[in-house]
């Protein structure tokens, strides 16, 4: 985790836009993130750990990976059929103009196999090298 906060500590904030929908497999609806920052993020996080190439390949790391927001998803009762009607709702010309600074990074742990439930573990704030004042 002191890697992790270390990388963060030297991002600056960064501005993230929510994109079209999408889907991985059809399992999963979501809706894109764009941003390129993210990816530098991600590339961060991946050399930081070590992931293998098995492992890079089962969770699209890397070039394969997807930033994203989970919509909905068949593992957490979600039927295809809903998901279908809920990107239905969304609309094939989706059109949306919502942009948000992300300032810093949350981390969970899942509590099960299927990830159903997750435990906030600690956040680590970008440019929090700067952001510590000592007191005195």
């Amino acid at each position: 985790m002191k890697k992790v906060e270390m990388l963060c500590g030297h991002l600056s904030p960064f501005e993230v836009t929510i994109g079209k929908p999408g889907w991985f497999g059809k399992e999963v609806l979501y809706l894109s993130g764009i941003s390129e920052e993210i990816y530098h993020l991600h590339y961060g996080f991946v050399n930081i750990i070590s992931t293998s190439e098995e492992m890079i390949k089962k969770y699209f790391e890397k070039e394969l990976y997807t930033p994203h927001l989970t919509i909905g998803t068949v593992y957490h009762g979600n039927s295809i059929k809903e998901l279908e009607m809920m990107e239905k709702q969304l609309g094939k010309n989706f059109e949306i103009d919502i942009k948000f600074k992300a300032k810093f990074i949350r981390v969970y742990e899942s509590r099960n196999n299927n990830g159903a439930s997750y435990v906030k573990l600690t956040d680590f704030n970008f440019l929090s090298r700067f952001s510590h004042q000592p007191k005195g």
